[in-house]
């Protein structure tokens, strides 16, 4: 009988000890969620058109999220960026993921005003689908999300430098292309 007492209180304090790592989890992962969905959504929808298809990628990557997080050392906004490109990945393996359509390459790329009010989302398209993944990755990370060439190295796990330099590159190659410097 002393034996069965004694597993229980043991079991007690291991609950109470869980719930505390709980309580603690749900403290840090509350304000990340409030605060970086709505980036997250944003960064998923230049992937996918569809909303339950964005909605479920989303809820996949704050669902990493939670499972990953160390609420001594939370991450941030890269963090998120890096789990949603890991599951977004892995869509696009399995063939579930279509060409990014950037309205964002119009105003950041095109300099003539006048070509930028005649192109459409099929010349984005076609232009970006000269750039390579990598290009492609940097373009999206800083016109659609956002964010600084540090940040976008840090998400792409890369130097700032080599990503400023691949965003050089996207840049000219999509100017060319949305530009008239080739004919469709």
């Amino acid at each position: 009988m002393a034996a069965r007492s004694e597993t229980a209180g043991t079991t007690g304090i291991l609950n109470t000890r869980s719930e505390q790592r709980q309580a603690e989890k749900r403290r840090v992962f509350d304000p990340l969620f409030s605060r970086y969905w709505l980036p997250v959504t944003r960064h998923v929808e230049c992937y996918l058109d569809v909303d339950a298809e964005v909605y479920e990628v989303v809820a996949q990557v704050f669902q990493i999220a939670w499972e990953r997080l160390r609420p001594a050392r939370p991450g941030g906004l890269t963090w998120l960026l890096r789990i949603a490109e890991g599951v977004l990945r892995d869509r696009r393996r399995r063939g579930g993921l279509r060409e990014p359509v950037l309205d964002a390459v119009h105003k950041n790329v095109v300099t003539n005003p006048a070509e930028a009010s005649t192109l459409d989302r099929r010349d984005v398209l076609q232009a970006m689908a000269r750039l390579n993944e990598r290009e492609r990755r940097v373009v999206v990370l800083t016109y659609w999300d956002g964010l600084s060439t540090g940040e976008a190295a840090e998400v792409m796990r890369s130097r700032p430098g080599a990503v400023r330099a691949t965003l050089r590159r996207a840049r000219e190659k999509l100017r060319d292309a949305l530009e008239g410097g080739s004919q469709w």
